[in-house]
């Protein structure tokens, strides 16, 4: 979601994950870490993803 994503920034935080169980999938929380790990992008990467959100 464009919520989880900060382009200014360049980051993503990982707000839910999708689970597997059997044949159904599912959102859920994702799995405790010891501390958010960000994603972090290219200056390339946030352009595509600013020109694709338009």
């Amino acid at each position: 979601m464009w919520t989880d994503t900060h382009l200014d920034a360049g980051l993503l935080t990982v707000t839910r994950q999708l689970v597997v169980d059997g044949w159904e999938v599912y959102e859920d929380a994702p799995r405790p870490m010891p501390a958010p790990v960000p994603s972090s992008w290219t200056s390339g990467t946030v352009e595509i993803l600013r020109q694709h959100r338009v």
